[in-house]
């Protein structure tokens, strides 16, 4: 068992920190009242006290906090060892390994005394996923990474790339870069800097994803690299009739659902449709207060023009990746102009999609929901690059022991249904959750991935290849070329 030997704080950067018996860890930010916290990678800073006693054995005067470190461990005893993506649960708070080491490059008063200093070698950093109190003294429970759990919780507001290794020297290699910094790595075997991926980590970053980078002449491996995107949310202004059809719709497509609506009964009415979260408020405080990001699609449809323009205006300073408005041509040139004098730029207004949905003359509730989300899955899969594993999938692979067989269309050819990126779970059990298109094509994948799984294994590339003519003998109405990487789990 790990224990919480020391809290160490200093209220500006270049000063040593002082112990402190207890402190609030916020999350995506650091420990409160620090001058290192910050939206950044390196928001708390670790080191273990085996390696701060073994420095004291060799003479050194140091007190807590000397090495700059924000928390002192009692266990585990070599922190640099823990690969990245580890956490740690402190009270309610959890932290995660994100920086192993760091470059010292001005020398400090303990390397001026001693000849070296242990944090740029002993001391590793962590984010902090989920903020809390700590005391001196609380336990630390210490949990091996998960990069699906990381893929479920982190990528909202992070450029996520995600790389594996699918053919050739180090096959299975993976690596998950948020805003450029390598945050998880699997290398059987190797060392993070001396992998395979480490070494082509530009050329990774400045793929057109999804993509295959294939090995070459010089280079001995393929590469599969992708985007992972966060999960496409939508969140609609309103509470009628044909919010409550986009509702139902929208969640069977995959969106999760956010409503607002200031009427409790229409806010009732909005949760018995299956929103998943429902914020019975004014529109513009709500707004202001909620969050969004380049996968957040929005969609207005409030009871009236003023309201409209609330949500609208609210919007418009927000991130999204969609904005659409209910209401006549006529209203909607109107209200342009109106917002247009109030100091919207054109360019902002002209990424309203109004009046919403596609021309389909659609007339009741529930058809006008059907364009709308068509509109929806116009615009997502028109702009929108990036991966976004199936949240069953997801569920099952957070799982410590999930035993199962990933698959993961890393290229296709031809009119095959699913995009690179789709991903598919065969479980032990034999439970598939997720599909890479169906038919013939999913079953051989579904029947390899049952092979695999009862052999000493661990990865497959897999070509599927229905052409045509094979895809008319098998009774279907296309056909194509897909690779699948199939990997145990």
């Amino acid at each position: 068992m790990a224990v919480l030997k020391a809290i160490c704080i200093s209220e500006k950067k270049g000063t040593k920190k002082y112990p402190v018996e207890r402190a609030l860890l916020v999350e995506n930010l650091g420990v409160k009242g620090d001058a290192h916290a910050g939206r950044w990678h390196r928001q708390v800073s670790l080191l273990p006290l085996a390696a701060i006693d073994a420095f004291r054995a060799c003479g050194a005067e140091v007190t807590d906090g000397a090495f700059g470190e924000n928390l002192i461990l009692d266990g585990p005893e070599d922190l640099k060892s823990l690969p990245l993506g580890t956490r740690f649960l402190i009270g309610d708070a959890v932290l995660e390994l994100s920086q192993i080491g760091k470059e010292c490059h001005d020398h400090c008063a303990i390397f001026d005394k001693m000849g070296r200093c242990i944090m740029p070698v002993e001391g590793v950093f962590a984010v902090v996923i989920k903020g809390g109190e700590i005391r001196v003294g609380d336990e630390v429970t210490v949990l091996p990474p998960n990069l699906y759990r990381m893929l479920s919780q982190e990528c909202a507001e992070a450029d996520a790339v995600l790389a594996k290794v699918i053919a050739g020297e180090g096959a299975g290699e993976t690596i998950l870069f948020l805003d450029g910094i390598p945050r998880y790595f699997e290398g059987r075997g190797r060392e993070l800097k001396t992998s395979v991926l480490f070494g082509r980590r530009e050329e990774i970053l400045a793929a057109d994803m999804p993509c295959i980078l294939t090995g070459g002449v010089e280079k001995a491996s393929d590469i599969f690299v992708e985007r992972i995107g966060s999960r496409t949310k939508l969140i609609v202004c309103g509470g009628g009739h044909v919010s409550l059809a986009l509702v139902r719709l929208a969640k069977t497509i995959g969106f999760h659902v956010t409503v607002l609506e200031d009427r409790p009964l229409f806010a009732g009415y909005a949760k018995e449709a299956g929103a998943d979260s429902v914020y019975c408020e004014d529109f513009s405080k709500t707004l202001q207060e909620i969050s969004s990001d380049a996968d957040t699609y929005f969609v207005i449809a409030t009871r009236g023009h003023r309201y409209d323009e609330e949500c609208l205006k609210r919007i418009l300073e927000k991130p999204y990746a969609y904005v659409g408005m209910m209401g006549s041509r006529g209203r909607i040139a109107l209200l342009k102009k109106e917002l247009e004098q109030q100091g919207i730029t054109k360019q902002a207004l002209e990424t309203l999609h109004a009046p919403i949905g596609l021309a389909i003359n659609a007339q009741t509730p529930e058809e006008i929901a059907v364009s709308i989300a068509a509109q929806l899955i116009l615009q997502k899969n028109s702009v929108n690059k990036s991966s976004r594993p199936d949240p069953a999938v997801l569920e099952e692979l957070c799982k410590e022991h999930p035993e199962a067989v990933l698959c993961t269309i890393v290229s296709k050819r031809g009119s095959a249904p699913r995009a690179a990126g789709t991903r598919m779970l065969v479980t032990k059990e034999a439970r598939v959750l997720g599909t890479i298109g169906g038919g013939c094509m999913e079953a051989e994948v579904t029947s390899r991935s049952r092979e695999l799984l009862a052999s000493a294994q661990t990865t497959e590339l897999l070509c599927v290849n229905l052409t045509p003519a094979e895809a008319e003998k098998e009774g279907l109405v296309c056909g194509g070329v897909v690779e699948v990487f199939l990997e145990k789990v």
